[in-house]
């Protein structure tokens, strides 16, 4: 099976989605998929309800990152679905070496994976980049910094998102 490149317009993309929360989600509360979109019809538009596992704010002020450079930032977290562990980088079972992290150029945002104590646990980048963009749109988008504990196979993970300027405590 090939690789496929195809197209949608931001518009197309927008009306799919519209039609999904119309038809299936308000009421129903269900989600859907449409497909065959694009210039090639190799693109579909799903919609389906997310449940944050555990995201905490941490309050505005002082640590808050900035919106857009968070926006930026987001763009560049892995969202793989592979298993790995995450773990100290001096483990030899360790694929991803914590703390790992994402800044903006500007370095006006951080987006920070770790565990307690550096202990290793084996999690998905799509997990936490799903977790991390329920950050996004619950705390930063307040003005607050925030996290998501509870990930990973042994619920070890969290990622958090912040000003690198003032730094975080993961306590």
């Amino acid at each position: 099976m090939g690789a496929y490149t195809d197209s949608i317009s931001n518009k197309d993309a927008a009306t799919a989605a519209s039609i999904i929360i119309s038809d299936c989600v308000l009421g129903l509360r269900t989600g859907g998929v449409i497909g065959d979109l694009g210039l090639a019809g190799q693109l579909s538009v799903s919609v389906s309800q997310y449940n944050p596992i555990g995201v905490e704010c941490l309050g505005a002020g002082e640590g808050a990152p900035s919106e857009p450079s968070c926006a930026d930032v987001l763009e560049i977290v892995p969202v793989g679905k592979t298993w790995l562990v995450f773990g100290p980088p001096d483990d030899a079972s360790t694929e991803v070496p914590i703390p790992a992290g994402f800044t903006d150029a500007a370095r006006r945002c951080a987006i920070v994976v770790d565990t307690p104590y550096g202990k290793p646990d084996k999690g998905m980048w799509k997990q936490l980049w799903d977790e991390v963009v329920a950050v996004h749109a619950m705390c930063v988008r307040r003005g607050e910094s925030g996290w998501s504990r509870g990930l990973g196979r042994e619920r070890l993970l969290f990622i958090g998102m912040f000003d690198p300027r003032v730094g975080v405590t993961t306590a």
